[in-house]
């Protein structure tokens, strides 16, 4: 599986949106609620594992050191 980006994310989710017809539709496809999907994409909250589960992702997180 790849790792993405925040902003690739995003993207990908926007092109769901597009493809599926709207935010309504997605979100009911991955079981969240339309208010939840429209403040993901537009920046006022991070995607939660109901939106990555539905895009079939998971969050990891990782430490890098700094030299």
């Amino acid at each position: 599986m790849k790792a993405l980006t925040q902003t690739q994310l995003l993207d990908e989710l926007r092109a769901r949106v597009d493809s599926i017809g709207s935010q309504r539709k997605l979100a009911i496809a991955i079981g969240c609620s339309q208010q939840y999907l429209s403040d993901v994409l537009s920046g006022r909250r991070l995607p939660g594992p109901l939106i990555l589960r539905g895009l079939g992702y998971e969050m990891e997180t990782w430490f890098k050191a700094v030299k």
